[in-house]
């Protein structure tokens, strides 16, 4: 039977690996936005965004997590971070104050339940998100985005400001279907809205 610390070690070092596939990218001084998204449930999404978020915290850069799930298990998982704020405020049309990270700890956009009214306002809620997201990347390194398995305008919203895209996949029947959807979407952002959109992998 695998342990948790086993887990963590494996997830820790997958995130390693996908820096490195990013190569010189990763290095220069503009925020990164690391957004994990598919269309299924149950691929390991938030595994691999809170070990994204404590890998980079370990190694001092100031990281943002925005939890884009209304299940909101990122968000628990990573309360012991500095929580700064509702995912949905993001959206809103008033500007955010610009928040400064520190290199000891990550700071969280919680997910709550009003992330779900957003989703009836369509495309408006795209602008004020990307607007929030070019002023809170004055003060951090790297940006990590969980999001929910759903195809709606609070996911896309999270690919159009990303600079880099992890589809996580398992072995279930079914994965692949997701997996299908999630790279027809992320095309279709990179194509429209997002030129530099990175791929990392699987």
């Amino acid at each position: 039977m695998m342990t948790r610390d086993f887990i963590a070690r494996t997830f820790k070092h997958r995130v390693k690996c996908y820096v490195t596939a990013c190569g010189k990218d990763w290095k220069d001084k503009r925020m990164k936005t690391l957004v994990v998204a598919n269309r299924k449930g149950g691929v390991g999404k938030t595994l691999i965004s809170t070990h994204a978020a404590w890998w980079f915290a370990e190694r001092d850069y100031r990281v943002l997590v925005i939890d884009l799930d209304t299940q909101g298990n990122t968000s628990r998982t990573l309360s012991a971070g500095r929580q700064i704020g509702d995912a949905a405020d993001l959206f809103c049309g008033t500007s955010i104050a610009v928040q400064h990270g520190t290199k000891d700890n990550f700071s969280v956009f919680r997910a709550t339940e009003a992330l779900d009214t957003l989703k009836a306002k369509g495309a408006t809620i795209v602008k004020p998100f990307v607007n929030n997201l070019r002023l809170l990347s004055q003060g951090y390194d790297v940006c990590i985005v969980d999001t929910s398995p759903d195809q709606n305008h609070v996911n896309v919203s999270g690919l159009i400001v990303a600079s880099h895209v992890i589809a996580p996949l398992n072995l279930g029947d079914y994965a692949l279907d997701g997996v299908e959807l999630m790279l027809k979407t992320i095309i279709g952002v990179k194509e429209k809205y997002n030129p530099k959109l990175a791929f990392v992998g699987l």
